[in-house]
């Protein structure tokens, strides 16, 4: 059972699964920050407790609601018990700890933390609390059985217990901090209150329970009570402790005898110990032996005011401080300890030292440093300049090369601070010349920087070149377009633009992975940086979008030539990971000064030459034409038409009959959209359906789809005809879709159709993608009761093992085998298999496309069960489809 808990098989998204799952996480947020911000005191600690079982509670109830599975839902509500139990125990010990007063309250805590304990155990061992579940729209709920009444009891009395507490507290005090605080967690119990209302449901009341949010509600105000009026008062013992545990400098306190008894987060940063480690410890033993024997004079007595100690720190360290050493004295004025301010000196150490070493150029100095006179005289040089310099036979007096003596000229005149960069080998150094006029000299301070500039050359690179095949991006790309235009203006010379999309790349992309589909592409650039010459560029605009710039043309009738080469090129297989791939481009051309004069509209004409070189069967090239400019603005508008055509009520649907071949008569009808365009007649599928999957349109409208045809499928039902399914395409987008079942099931409800009257068809393209979450919908579309059928089977990427591992009811032969099988031997062999295959896996075989007598006596002789297509009918409207649920066909 714990393989399933964890098999995602077995959950679906769902929304209402959203809110208890953030709200889960913030409430343990909540608690380990309120626990840890107050320093683990009992009163935050009881807060962390009543955000844990709050958090357990709502952490199980999002696993329930997303569970598709019955017997895992109820593993999550009986887990949710090991915190609801636990909740109203939580809130009394968090009231009586608030309220200080928990020494009283004592015996009532363990009764009920052990009555929580008691219902916990009845819930996950045995059926008495939880004994059944509910199925509501927002999924599975716990049914209360024999002892749901009394833990009710117990849960509502324990928080009237609470909140009686804080009303006793609030009547007896008076005005103050405290009174407020009271009153505000008061509110807090008011505003939870409202979560009596999930028990509701737990007795069969269909009512959403949302009392997660006055229970997280109730936290927030806890949370800003806290954060407004604290969970102590202020008194001097608060203060001091702030203050110590605050404090910039070490505190160290230590008994009469030396040992280490207090000390504060600073001092433990600075030694490197924990305060465990440092407690008890003699402080002698932190101190250099010189120091240690002050410290002895310190406990007999002496007063130390800030003096440098170096004290040991863990790993051999050594930590420079300041010191003060005050004595701590009973009221008898005898010694019982001192009090050691420590000041870590050492920032202030290091700064005092740099001053020396810079003061007098030593010759350790890792950089070059170099003092020359005014003259252009070599004054000083350490050893580093020397070396990276070539100084070393320089002596002091000798004049400096001419690069030094050119700059220090410069710099002296201005009398400014200037700073060059130099390479030495293969290092790169950043000079930075000091003008001291008064003395008569420049100095002169290196720092490599050789990292820095290779730093800003990866950063260079990375802002004009594609990080997966390293080839020009869009920005470069433009960039040295319009140099090459910029030639071609002065030379009267040609620049050829070529646009290239990969022909099928997002069905291997989709098919195969990202992992095939990014190394496919590095291949492709590979092959069109060998197909050019080097003065060209290849760019990678993105996805499987390439340009390839042909610079410094004289004659355009290299460009077929060019074209051609870089097709043939495509012509091999692409080998990925093992896998032969074939891939093929569509090209499209544009040249100057001809098809434009700048790099936008050169790109421009190029890519809307590609798209006539795709509509033109693909793999082959197209160069620009007016005519082109004239398609893509018809492109423009049909998608700007697209976008209101929802609303307008533009789009209709169409319904072709499926026909059983055994009885003839009407089984199912499949919805076909169409698009009535005013002033433009109807729009063939194939010119939108294209359109709405790019601008992302294809969402909405296949939900009205959807929407559309189960309402029909049902006014047909109430009409008494008799009952068909009513078959839906599912785009891959729309399967994508993390609400796809609710959606599903919301169109079901709405319209009032039986799931066992809709089938939804699907391409194998789209069953081969995220196969954990395509078996996850499947699964759940299955539970419903809605049927799959695989539409166009063996065209794409086949893979038989999903028809064993996926809840599927049809194989749909594709009409291009059909329209074939008594002229093509191949084809009819292949029709034939899918049926034969179809009836061994328990599934039906449908096949579309029918349009002969004989190509239906050919399916009748396979055994095929159902067809569909223009000998039986073509797609009709509603009021002329209705008319043929009642024929029947002779097959």
């Amino acid at each position: 059972m714990i393989e399933q808990l964890l098999d995602p098989a077995y959950y679906a998204y769902s929304l209402f699964s959203v809110p208890t799952f953030l709200l889960a996480v913030a409430l343990l947020f909540l608690g380990t920050f309120v626990w840890v911000r107050e320093g683990g005191t009992r009163v935050s600690f009881s807060f962390f407790i009543m955000a844990l079982a709050a958090g357990i509670w709502l952490f199980a109830f999002s696993g329930m609601y997303a569970a598709t599975d019955k017997k895992v839902a109820l593993l999550w509500a009986k887990g949710a018990y090991l915190g609801v139990p636990f909740i109203p125990s939580a809130v009394y010990f968090f009231a009586v700890t608030v309220l200080r007063i928990t020494e009283r309250r004592k015996i009532i805590v363990w009764i009920v933390s052990f009555l929580s304990l008691v219902f916990s155990f009845f819930a996950l061992a045995t059926d008495l609390l939880i004994s059944d579940l509910h199925y509501y729209p927002w999924g599975y709920y716990p049914k209360y059985g024999a002892l749901g009444l009394p833990f009710l009891a117990f849960f509502f009395g324990t928080m009237a217990l609470s909140l009686y507490e804080f009303s006793a507290e609030f009547k007896k005090t008076g005005p103050g901090t405290h009174k407020l605080r009271v009153k505000s967690f008061m509110v807090g119990f008011g505003v939870a209150s409202l979560g009596s209302i999930d028990y509701f449901a737990k007795y069969g009341v269909p009512i959403y329970p949302f009392g997660y949010l006055p229970i997280f509600v109730f936290f927030v105000i806890a949370v800003q009570t806290i954060r407004r009026y604290r969970l102590v008062d202020i008194t001097p013992a608060f203060v001091a402790d702030q203050i110590i545990a605050t404090m910039a400098d070490s505190l160290i306190v230590c008994d009469a005898e030396g040992k280490i008894r207090l000390v504060n987060p600073t001092a433990c940063s600075i030694l490197g110990y924990s305060r465990t480690e440092l407690l008890g410890k003699p402080m002698a033993s932190f101190l250099a032996a010189a120091r240690a024997h002050r410290f002895g004079e310190a406990l007999q007595g002496t007063v130390i005011r800030d003096e440098e100690a170096e004290l040991h720190a863990k790993g051999g360290r050594r930590v420079d401080v300041s010191i003060s050493v005050s004595h701590l004295r009973d009221r008898d004025h005898r010694a019982q300890g001192v009090v050691i301010i420590g000041r870590d000196i050492r920032e202030r150490k290091r700064i005092e030292e740099e001053l020396n070493f810079l003061a007098k150029f030593p010759a350790e100095n890792p950089n070059p440093v170099l003092r020359i006179s005014k003259e252009g005289m070599i004054l000083y040089a350490n050893r580093v300049a020397h070396s990276l310099l070539k100084l070393w036979d320089w002596k002091s007096g000798e004049p400096s090369p001419y690069f030094f003596r050119t700059e220090v000229s410069k710099v002296y005149r201005a009398g400014v601070n200037r700073e060059l960069e130099v390479t030495v080998g293969s290092a790169i150094w950043s000079l930075m010349f000091n003008p001291v006029p008064e003395a008569g000299y420049v100095n002169v301070y290196g720092t490599e920087i050789t990292e820095r500039k290779r730093a800003e050359e990866r950063l260079k690179h990375m802002v004009h070149y594609d990080a997966l095949t390293n080839l020009p991006n869009r920005l470069l790309l433009t960039d040295r377009l319009n140099q090459a235009l910029s030639r071609s203006r002065r030379h009267h010379q040609f620049v050829v633009v070529l646009f290239l999309d990969l022909d099928r790349f997002k069905m291997i992309n989709d098919t195969l992975g990202h992992h095939y589909g990014d190394f496919l592409l590095k291949g492709v650039a590979d092959r069109l940086v060998a197909c050019v010459r080097s003065v060209d560029t290849v760019s990678r605009l993105g996805g499987d979008e390439f340009v390839v710039i042909l610079d410094d043309i004289s004659d355009t009738e290299m460009i077929p030539r060019m074209t051609q080469k870089i097709l043939d090129a495509f012509s091999k297989p692409f080998n990925v990971h093992s896998v032969e791939l074939f891939m093929t481009p569509s090209i499209g051309v544009s040249i100057y000064p001809n098809d434009g004069e700048s790099a936008e509209e050169l790109l421009k004409n190029a890519d809307a030459a590609m798209y006539r070189a795709k509509e033109q069967g693909k793999n082959n090239c197209r160069f620009y034409s007016s005519e082109m400019h004239l398609n893509v603005m018809e492109r423009l508008e049909l998608e700007t038409s697209l976008h209101h055509a929802l609303e307008r009520n533009e789009f209709v649907l169409y319904y072709q009959p499926v026909i059983d071949l055994r009885e003839g008569r009407v089984v199912g009808m499949e919805a076909l959209v169409r698009w009535e365009k005013p002033h433009s007649g109807m729009i063939s599928p194939g010119k939108f359906i294209p359109l709405t999957e790019e601008t992302g349109l294809i969402i909405p409208i296949a939900e009205w789809v959807l929407r559309t045809a189960c309402a029909q499928n049902r006014s047909w039902q109430e009409a008494g005809l008799p009952p068909v399914k009513i078959a839906v395409n599912l785009s891959g987008r729309q399967f994508q879709q993390k609400d796809l079942l609710e959606t599903i099931t919301r169109t079901l409800e709405e319209t009032g159709l039986s799931p066992d009257f809709l089938e939804l068809e699907l391409t194998e393209s789209i069953l081969m993608q995220k196969g954990d979450a395509t078996i996850a919908t499947l699964r759940g579309l299955n539970a419903m009761g809605v049927r799959i059928s695989i539409d166009d089977f063996g065209t794409g990427y086949s893979s038989l093992s999903y028809l064993k591992r996926f809840p599927i009811d049809k194989l749909k032969i594709d009409q291009s085998f059909v329209s074939s099988v008594m002229a093509d031997y191949n084809d009819a062999v292949i029709a034939k298999t899918v049926v034969t295959m179809a009836h061994g896996l328990g599934l039906k075989a449908i096949a579309e496309g029918v349009e002969t007598a004989e190509q239906l006596a050919f399916l009748h002789s396979v055994g095929c069960d159902e067809a569909q297509g223009y000998f039986f009918s073509r797609p009709l409207p509603a009021e002329e489809a209705m008319k043929l649920l009642t024929e029947k066909f002779h097959c």
